[in-house]
C-alpha cells in the first residue's frame, strides 16, 4: 500500500455520537486531532436499511478524501478483546448488545436472547413449540 493511500486510512477512538445524522467524531491519537462529524457507513439504501452506530470509546477505521480529517466516512469498528464474541464463528451472523442481549444466525437457526421480544402482526409457527415459563393469552386461543 502506498504511503499516500495509507495516509487516507486512519483508525481512532469515537469521542462523540450524533444519532439524528448517523455521524461520529473520531479522535486520532497519532495526529493529535479530532475529526469533524463523519458519516458512518451503513448497509442498505433505497428503503432497505440497517442502522448501526459505534459507541463512544469504540475504535473505528475511517477513510478520508484528502489529507485532512474533515471529509471522510467511518467504515466500521475494529474487534477488541472487550467484544468477546466467542459464540460467533465462520458463516455466523452475531450481534451482541451492551445489555447482554444478542441475535445469532447460524446455518438457518436463529437465536434471540433478550429480556423481552415483541412481535407485531400475524405470526405463523410451523413445528414444535416448547415454552419454559407462562403462556398468557390476551384475547382468545383459536383452534386452526
Amino acid at each position: 500500500m502506498s504511503g499516500e493511500t495509507w495516509n487516507l486510512l486512519r483508525h481512532g477512538e469515537v469521542v462523540a455520537v450524533d444519532t439524528t445524522t448517523c455521524c461520529v467524531k473520531v479522535h486520532f491519537e497519532e495526529l493529535n486531532d479530532t475529526s469533524d462529524w463523519l458519516p458512518v457507513l451503513q448497509i442498505g439504501g433505497g428503503g432497505l436499511a440497517a442502522y448501526w452506530l459505534p459507541s463512544i470509546g469504540a475504535v473505528v477505521v475511517a477513510v478520508f478524501f484528502s489529507d485532512a480529517t474533515e471529509e471522510g466516512v467511518v467504515l466500521g469498528s475494529l474487534y477488541t478483546d472487550e467484544d468477546n464474541i466467542s459464540d460467533a464463528g465462520s458463516g455466523v451472523y452475531y450481534v451482541k448488545f451492551p445489555d447482554g442481549s444478542s441475535v445469532k444466525w447460524d446455518n438457518g437457526a436463529l437465536e434471540i436472547i433478550a429480556n423481552s421480544v415483541d412481535i407485531t402482526g400475524g405470526t405463523t409457527i410451523t413445528g414444535n413449540v416448547i415454552v419454559h415459563g407462562t403462556v398468557t393469552a390476551q384475547h382468545f386461543i383459536q383452534e386452526g
